[in-house]
């Protein structure tokens, strides 16, 4: 839930097309070690199950289905008469510009919401439901969804009311200039807020009831000398069977999330293993880095976004019901434009968050030097999440945030670098001393 989140976070407020970097998770499931040796011990890759398949090739289509609902359902209100009804609404009880496009703003996501919710209960409620997966009741599941919605009207009221109320209006030849220049310290808030704020609006969040691990994991990440981070179990078992663990937050929020479901069914060794990888992710920047990255790339994101809104109203803004850049409705024609710029850039943001990825799993085998608990953590995530471990090209390029299951299997069985002489990449950014088996 956290990175569709983000990614539909990222899109709207900061109308940028190269914002968004997926952080994803690092997920692990079942079965013990066999042997006291992790240097030496191979995990086999497994061949997935009939039901894993199927979910997985589901999956493709359920994605496609809503990449087409987030063109459709804009397209439909604009070159329908909704469109113009909402916005003469909007103005008529709005009484200014910055109140008219925030009541547009929250009219038209309600309109959205309820145009895709068919599909959305299908796919995100009784899809999962039929494989297995989910514990949520409906009432839970439809409660979750009017949270999202409440929380992204406030955020996206708040965006518009500024960039479409104000800058556009006031500055119409640099509106993105400005716009970009503070999209970078509203990531940064973002990101600090959301753990806070956010997050428990889904989820109860508290201390880990094993002390005893909790204590292992506070040593563990003492070595790595990142400060304020906390660690933090929270309530995933009353929503899903997965399992799962996430690093969030910046500066005075920054946490490590570990769900219910993976203290119940991992050992120790293996819950350590996750936490490395989190905690490499702070170790390496990557939360930093993703703000950074996102800021600076929303200059040239939003310079082409406002070219193409000259360039675009002109020809479709008739069938479109657009006049012009400072129509409420030229704000769908933005979220049209975003959604196209987002899935043609989704292979260049993948790949940088592979790579993210990569080196944290780098970092959890170097600073272990356990990679079997590694790999038996992807091995069992593959039957647990019912994954494959290599899906397709198409998926690869356009929809994995994480390298491939059996791609993280090889490089967890084939990487120690204390063996075979090699130096180690991250050897500098935390304290040797080996960790307690």
């Amino acid at each position: 839930m956290h990175g569709s989140r983000l990614r539909y976070f990222l899109k709207l407020t900061t109308l940028s097309m190269f914002a968004f970097l997926a952080f994803g998770t690092f997920a692990m499931a079942d079965d013990k070690l066999q042997s006291d040796d992790p240097a030496l011990i191979k995990v086999a890759i497994t061949e997935p199950s009939a039901k894993a398949i199927a979910f997985y090739e589901g999956g493709q289509w359920v994605w496609a289905g809503s990449q087409i609902l987030s063109v459709v359902i804009p397209l439909i209100i604009l070159i329908t008469p909704m469109g113009q009804k909402i916005e003469k609404l909007a103005w008529e009880y709005g009484q200014g510009r910055v109140r008219a496009v925030i009541l547009f703003v929250i009219m038209v996501m309600i309109l959205s919401y309820i145009l895709r919710l068919p599909w959305s209960y299908r796919a995100g409620f009784i899809r999962l439901k039929d494989y297995g997966l989910s514990n949520q009741t409906f009432a839970g599941w439809f409660g979750d969804s009017m949270k999202s919605l409440a929380v992204m009207i406030l955020i996206q009221s708040l965006v518009a009311g500024i960039v479409w109320g104000i800058l556009i209006d006031k500055l119409p030849k640099t509106w993105w200039f400005w716009t970009a220049a503070g999209t970078t310290p509203f990531l940064v808030a973002g990101a600090f807020l959301t753990p806070l704020v956010i997050d428990p609006l889904f989820n109860t969040f508290g201390p880990m009831k094993n002390k005893a691990l909790e204590q292992e994991i506070l040593e563990l990440s003492s070595r790595t000398g990142v400060g304020g981070s906390r660690v933090f179990e929270v309530d995933k078992s009353r929503q899903t069977k997965a399992v799962n663990a996430y690093v969030t937050g910046l500066f005075g929020s920054k946490r490590i999330v570990l769900w219910d479901t993976l203290l119940q069914a991992r050992p120790p060794r293996e819950v350590k293993a996750v936490v490395a990888h989190e905690l490499g992710h702070y170790v390496l920047g990557h939360v930093r880095w993703g703000v950074l990255i996102g800021g600076i790339s929303s200059f040239g994101g939003l310079f082409i976004l406002d070219r193409l809104i000259r360039w675009g109203i002109p020809r479709f803004g008739p069938y479109l019901h657009v006049h012009d850049s400072k129509s409420l409705t030229a704000m769908m024609m933005v979220v049209l434009l975003i959604t196209m710029g987002e899935l043609i850039f989704s292979p260049v943001s993948n790949l940088i968050s592979r790579t993210m990825e990569h080196e944290a799993d780098r970092f959890a085998i170097e600073m272990t030097h356990d990679p079997a608990a590694v790999a038996q953590a992807f091995s069992t995530l593959q039957k647990e999440n019912l994954s494959v471990p290599f899906p397709g090209w198409f998926y690869r390029i356009w929809r994995a945030t994480h390298p491939s299951i059996g791609e993280r299997i090889e490089f967890a069985n084939s990487y120690r670098p204390w063996i075979s002489g090699d130096p180690e990449v991250y050897a500098g950014k935390y304290n040797s001393a080996q960790m307690s088996k």
